[in-house]
């Protein structure tokens, strides 16, 4: 434990490891044996800010998760006779659907996992989780995928979930260069690097061939050039072939690796929604220093490269995932007064404080990434994600033309009505 005492009072802080079972062992990172508390200087501000008192701390009200995890409100649904057929693939040690195991690879990767696991807030979990160990049992999962996806119109599995690093709030993200301050860790930490290169390479060459494509969450810069590394890897050996492979979040990027997205095919699928300067922002400074900090989540430059760029709000996490927030602060770089979960102060003049502003893209490209760009990622800009003769007709109407309005009303468009191939689901 890491810890100066207090001169004051000082609440009576958790000091005991998690149970492994348990909802806090997903949800508090770093090693379970350390304990870092709140300087005395920090709680002092904490109180100040959120208007608390000593006696708030003297004991805990809340749940601290350390009751075992239970899923019976989300029981799998998924037919015993699927579960057979994949435990038939990977065998009895490759395939799980206890309930910690669905929860833990679902949740537990940023702060916002945090405070929705504290109070046992969860949305959605998967039926399964499978530990495929060779490449041909990463085959005949694709190849059970292939036969579920036929006859099927509105759902289509075309990719991987993989996950490269964790992120920059928990000091795990992966990095090229060691974090400037990593409490806890090893010396010369650079982050959780959750594939070694060599396995990675071969179970995305085995999903490349048997035609799906990946979509890997990648934080630091080092987690999109191994990424990117077993593309390429995977691309030598089984020739370039149409996987529309996604590399997603890239808070950070090495600029030498912007043009291997263009040359490689790989979509840059982009959370624009995150690019402002807001508490997050002086936070993970204080971790990877604010030069570096200061250009985090490029757009522009994969635009000028001439990449695919799509755009996600990786919802919950975004909250509100509303379109037209995220491409507002794609051309602002600035919160917006409409929607700013992670500012605490709106008037601080540092949140509106020029935050790379040569990474501001133009309207007209952040629309792209929001439509057809998203729609090619999916395979289906064939029918949709443009307004053209012979698609499908899925489209909005808007209030304001977003085109011509001042760039800090982009976010406050609403949609009038929602058409799908053709019909009205809504009308305002």
């Amino acid at each position: 434990m890491s810890h100066k005492p207090y001169k004051g009072f000082e609440p009576k802080w958790v000091d005991t490891p998690a149970p492994a079972d348990s909802y806090r062992s997903i949800f508090r990172w770093g090693d379970p044996e350390f304990f870092k508390y709140p300087k005395e200087s920090l709680y002092k501000m904490m109180k100040e800010v959120f208007k608390l008192a000593d006696d708030d701390f003297r004991e805990y009200t809340d749940d601290i998760g350390f009751d075992k995890v239970d899923l019976s409100d989300h029981p799998v649904k998924l037919a015993q006779e699927h579960i057979d057929a994949l435990r038939e693939i990977v065998g009895d040690e490759g395939i799980s659907i206890s309930d910690y195991d669905r929860l833990s690879v679902a949740y537990g990767f940023t702060a916002y996992d945090i405070l929705r696991l504290r109070h046992k807030v969860i949305d959605s979990v998967p039926d399964v989780v499978l530990y495929p160990d060779t490449t041909e049992q990463v085959e005949k999962i694709v190849e059970a995928k292939n036969r579920d996806n036929e006859g099927r119109n509105m759902f289509k599995t075309r990719a991987v979930k993989f996950f490269m690093d964790g992120v920059l709030e928990s000091i795990t993200a992966f990095l090229l260069e060691p974090y400037e301050k990593a409490d806890g860790r090893p010396e010369g930490w650079r982050g959780d690097q959750i594939w070694d290169p060599d396995n990675m390479n071969k179970c995305v060459a085995a999903i490349d061939k048997a035609g799906m494509g990946i979509h890997v969450h990648c934080a630091g810069d080092a987690a999109v050039k191994q990424s990117l590394d077993a593309i390429e890897y995977a691309q030598k050996v089984n020739g370039r072939e149409d996987r529309r492979h996604c590399i997603t979040h890239i808070f950070l990027v090495d600029p030498n690796d912007i043009h291997r997205f263009k040359d490689m095919g790989v979509v840059a699928m982009l959370n624009s929604y995150w690019a402002q300067i807001d508490e997050t922002y002086f936070v993970n400074g204080t971790y990877t220093g604010m030069d570096r900090i200061a250009h985090t989540y490029p757009i522009n430059s994969f635009f000028k490269a001439g990449c695919v760029v799509a755009n996600a709000s990786d919802y919950p996490i975004t909250a509100v995932p509303n379109p037209f927030v995220g491409m507002e602060i794609g051309v602002t770089r600035i919160a917006p007064d409409n929607y700013h979960p992670w500012v605490l102060n709106y008037d601080d003049p540092r949140i509106h404080g020029d935050f790379w502003p040569e990474e501001r893209a133009c309207i007209e490209d952040m629309i792209d990434s929001f439509t057809i760009a998203q729609a090619y990622a999916n395979f289906v800009d064939d029918v949709s994600g443009s307004i053209e003769v012979g698609k499908e007709a899925d489209m909005i109407v808007v209030d304001q033309n977003i085109l011509t309005c001042k760039s800090e009303d982009i976010g406050l468009a609403q949609v009038e009505r929602t058409l799908f191939r053709g019909e009205t689901l809504y009308k305002k």
